[in-house]
């Protein structure tokens, strides 16, 4: 992609000598493509309104998180919205138990993220409340062989 030197230029003038660039040459910055992917995104996202549907959806997903408080292996739990995040005490090894439980949940059907000791909840904006209490229920499963 090319373009005038009068409208480089204009947009290269007083900015520093070593940081002047084009921004959009790359996929990620205003690339008309990539615009015009994430107009469309948005429309989708207010056409259907998720934002709305998952504020609705978020109070299910916190109950049914803080409910593995319960357990004695669960450290910390905090939520926002529809992301949770939940600290596991640690086992012999730092990242052991998220280790194992990613891998446990998995045989269950279920991808978990985990960080460490860390296990971390991000479901999709369209989830239906059964589908988030089979996940809490695959991961409560999961963690139980802990939880003595």
């Amino acid at each position: 992609v090319a373009c005038d030197t009068a409208i480089y230029d204009a947009i290269a003038d007083g900015k520093d000598d070593r940081t002047v660039e084009l921004f959009h040459g790359y996929t990620y910055s205003g690339h008309p493509v990539a615009c015009a992917a994430g107009i469309a995104a948005l429309k989708v996202y207010q056409v259907e309104k998720l934002f709305e549907r998952a504020n609705k959806m978020s109070g299910k997903l916190r109950e049914l998180v803080f409910d593995l408080n319960e357990l004695n292996i669960v450290r910390d739990i905090r939520s926002y919205g529809m992301l949770a995040g939940v600290d596991l005490e640690p086992g012999d090894q730092p990242g052991e138990r998220g280790y194992e439980l990613m891998h446990s949940c998995f045989e269950e059907g279920l991808v978990l993220r985990t960080s460490g000791d860390t296990f971390v909840l991000a479901p999709a904006l369209i989830a239906e409340e059964n589908q988030l209490e089979e996940m809490i229920s695959i991961i409560r499963k999961s963690l139980s062989k802990w939880a003595a």
